[in-house]
């Protein structure tokens, strides 16, 4: 067996509030212990797992980014990995289409998640 190298994917992203978004393990290195942390106080220990965004973050707001970071583990060691994922209000979605507006707040490498006090 080798070390597993973690990697996922997500089923939306930006996605929006109250709506489920599915995580899939991509992870290789044979893992046998997986622990999903959502960015919210939401954990999983499942292979794949499903996660609804729908209490306020710690910005006090229902929309914004989230960290999503994976860790998976089997007998000769861990790794991690981490991906944003951006929330956005029920009502900032007119078309997905492309001919509508979409409302995104996005991240600033190697900040702090978007946060009205600070940018």
């Amino acid at each position: 067996m080798a070390i597993p190298v973690a990697s996922f994917t997500m089923s939306a992203n930006p996605a929006k509030v109250n709506t489920t978004v599915a995580f899939t393990d991509t992870s290789t290195g044979t893992p046998t212990s997986w622990i999903w942390d959502f960015g919210d106080s939401g954990l999983a220990y499942t292979q794949n797992a499903t996660h609804t965004y729908t209490s306020r973050n710690h910005c006090n707001k229902y929309k914004g980014t989230y960290t999503v970071s994976l860790t998976v583990i089997n007998d000769d060691g861990r790794s991690s990995t981490s991906q944003y994922l951006v929330i956005i209000a029920n009502d900032s979605i007119e078309d997905l289409s492309g001919s509508g507006t979409i409302e995104v707040l996005w991240i600033k490498p190697n900040r702090h998640p978007f946060h009205p006090m600070r940018d």
